[in-house]
């Protein structure tokens, strides 16, 4: 092939590659899933029995403006259950949800637990008018007592992880200290869960609404909600990320063609190189989008790198005294000893810097490709044969500054690294935001006083067959086993103790010859209002310490 259509169509497949973020717009995220790679988490979704990303787990904190306790006042929790209500059905422009782009897949929230312990004892809830109207008689033991139902079992659990540790639990725990079954658990904030999705499935989902919405709600309503939590946090990373890539990119281009001039003296040469870096980042995120991959802002550190690599492949065609055979040769050696060096990467068990490392390699094959058969002749026509750019010269022993500047300058490097404190640091959503940023000191705060965010959840994956009683019988054993494990958080109620491992339900009797598949599909455990048994609504959206696939 001549070396003009070699030329052409290494262009022509870049504007096309390029071309194609607008027909798959690059969707950058910053998120755990985008950080961390989860083998469970990643086969639940693709095997899942519901039609339900599990990606989307998000907390709102929820207090009053006054302070007031939002679960011993009646009234108030009247009106947050209504305000759950309108969240779902959108009857209330003021407090639904109006993003089309994304969707309420699913919301737990301690008044829908609250109201099922209720029901499994023919109270009402939703009809009552105060708490002594579901509170009386009493329910001896509370929901954590040895005869309560599975339904008061779970909003027992729910209780536990959505409200504060300092909270006094009632009815949902008499056994603690200063609890009693005639009082209504008593605290000034709570926890909802909120499971997001997008309505395009293949596209990221913008969790940035939830903040929105709870912003909306907040002015418009006596209660302030919050949006809070980790993933929040890389939300929030991601936008303050954005922003300074807008703000700085036009400032960092002028910047960079200045140094190429100080570097290289030759406008054209500055231009041209800045173009066709900016034509390989926009084929390769168009590549990569259009693939289905989502593109992390992490990956956003490759782009100086590939930078570098083109102006180091400009730099020897211009201004070095080398034949195009030996430039050649000494760009080839370069690109294989750096995608040798960043493959190491594609090793790593983190997912960012696999995905920084393979789109890094891209990039700066891209590079090579580019400047090894569309630009070398022109770099070889603007070469200069000045002699004060031969870079022999440089490192003669003439040059006395060019024999002692890379000792020196290593030499201050082993310096920096030596003095640099030990140690290693976590790598976490710390990473992400400045040091100082108040949304930090409200993480630590939120793990300090909830056990859902102070815990570590696990997924458990465990392979049975689903009508054999006794791979049920295994799973329920290797349940209550995983209970018993030291790191496994267990709470001693004074009568019992309840370590918190939800997976599948375990309350059938042995002549009922349960099976896995008959134990998910039972009906007739349903609560009123639809929903499975709180053991398994937690076992579908990952809220939960162990959880049985």
């Amino acid at each position: 092939m001549k070396p003009e259509n070699i030329r052409l169509s290494i262009l022509l497949s870049l504007v096309i590659c390029s071309g194609m973020m607008f027909v798959a717009p690059v969707n950058l995220v910053l998120n755990t899933e985008s950080v961390f790679d989860d083998p469970a988490v990643k086969r639940i979704n693709e095997e899942r029995i519901e039609d339900y990303n599990t990606k989307g787990q998000l907390i709102l904190k929820i207090t009053h403006d006054d302070g007031r306790s939002i679960t011993s006042d009646f009234s108030l929790v009247q009106k947050l259950m209504q305000l759950e209500a309108e969240l779902l059905d959108g009857s209330n422009s003021s407090t639904s949800w109006d993003n089309e782009e994304v969707v309420v897949a699913k919301l737990q929230t301690p008044f829908s637990a609250w109201s099922d312990a209720f029901e499994s004892r023919n109270r009402s809830l939703e009809n009552a008018t105060k708490w002594a109207d579901v509170l009386q008689p009493p329910i001896e033991g509370g929901w954590c007592g040895n005869q309560s139902t599975s339904m008061e079992s779970g909003a027992f659990e729910t209780t536990l992880l959505l409200l504060p540790k300092e909270a006094n639990f009632g009815v949902a725990c008499p056994s603690f200290p200063g609890a009693n079954e005639q009082q209504a658990p008593n605290s000034d904030e709570i926890l909802w869960l909120i499971w997001l999705d997008s309505v395009d499935k293949e596209g990221g989902t913008d969790w940035n609404s939830l903040t929105l919405w709870a912003e909306k709600v907040s002015d418009a309503t006596e209660f302030e909600v919050d949006a809070v939590g980790v993933n929040m946090l890389f939300q929030k990373a991601k936008v303050v990320a954005e922003d300074d890539l807008t703000s700085i990119l036009i400032p960092s281009v002028i910047f960079l063609a200045l140094v190429m001039y100080v570097v290289i003296r030759d406008w054209k040469i500055s231009l041209v190189t800045l173009g066709s870096v900016g034509l390989i980042i926009a084929a390769e995120a168009g590549l990569i989008s259009a693939l289905g991959f989502d593109i992390s802002i992490i990956d956003a550190i490759a782009f100086p790198i590939i930078l570098a690599v083109a102006v180091d492949g400009a730099f020897w065609y211009c201004k070095s005294s080398r034949s195009r055979d030996e430039v050649r040769s000494i760009l080839l050696i370069a690109l294989v000893t750096t995608l040798a060096a960043v493959s190491l990467s594609l090793f790593s068990p983190i997912k960012a810097q696999r995905s920084l490392g393979l789109v890094m390699m891209l990039g700066i094959f891209l590079d090579w490709l580019l400047t090894r058969y569309v630009l070398e002749e022109f770099y070889l026509n603007r070469r200069k044969t000045s002699h004060k750019h031969d870079e022999r010269l440089m490192f003669s022993n003439e040059n006395k500054i060019g024999v002692w500047s890379w000792p020196v300058c290593l030499v201050m490097l082993i310096a920096i690294a030596l003095a640099s404190p030990q140690g290693v640091e976590v790598f976490d959503i710390n990473q992400f935001l400045p040091e100082d940023d108040p949304a930090l000191d409200e993480f630590e705060e939120l793990k300090e006083k909830y056990l859902i965010a102070s815990s570590t959840i696990a997924w458990v994956i465990i392979d049975v067959d689903g009508d054999s009683p006794e791979d049920y019988a295994d799973v329920v054993e290797i349940q209550t086993q995983l209970g018993h494990h030291p790191s496994v958080i267990s709470f001693e109620t004074g009568l019992l103790e309840s370590p918190l491992v939800l997976g599948i339900s375990h309350d059938y009797d042995e002549q009922d010859s349960p099976t896995v598949n008959s134990v998910v599909n039972d009906k007739s455990r349903h609560s009123g209002n639809g929903r499975p048994p709180i053991t398994r609504w937690w076992y579908y959206n990952r809220c939960c310490n162990c959880c049985i696939h």
